[in-house]
């Protein structure tokens, strides 16, 4: 059973020994720490059969979240796990006042950007040479929540 909650101070070298298997820039566990303790900050966990399998991350600035940070241990990917956590850092992240989100992902990262898309994240542009290690372009994305927006229905 998949369950995710907020992140603890005990997930912070896991998260820390993910991240140095997920990306070419891993966040060391006392950045993490220090991102544990600040109030925008919000990070998330997900947990099957209570043991951590993934980890969100998002930054709140008045009305804005920034993405920074989705990732999934790879032998659990696939489950939709991703799409989880997601769905929970942009509701709770919404209920905290947010609403539009952003992120940067990666150009050849076809998997996460059709998750971005199925969720609702549409294009707003591309960042050359955003990321090295390899080298690469970043695809900026934006998500508004609809019952935000003034005359829909449909919230």
């Amino acid at each position: 059973m998949l369950l995710i909650r907020t992140m603890r101070r005990s997930d912070l070298s896991w998260a820390a020994g993910l991240e140095t298997r997920v990306f070419s820039r891993p966040w060391s566990e006392e950045e993490l720490e220090k991102d544990l303790e600040n109030e925008r900050k919000l990070m998330l966990v997900a947990l099957q059969d209570c043991r951590p399998v993934g980890y969100a991350q998002s930054v709140r600035a008045a009305d804005e979240a920034d993405i920074s940070r989705i990732c999934v241990q790879e032998e659990f990917r696939g489950q939709g796990i991703a799409t989880k956590l997601l769905t929970e850092l942009l509701k709770l992240s919404g209920e905290a006042g947010a609403a539009k989100f952003f992120l940067e992902v990666r150009e050849s990262n076809r998997a996460a950007r059709n998750l971005y898309e199925r969720m609702g994240f549409t294009v707003t542009g591309v960042r050359r040479k955003y990321y090295d290690e390899p080298e690469e372009d970043a695809v900026l994305m934006a998500y508004l929540f609809r019952k935000q927006l003034p005359g829909n229905r449909n919230a």
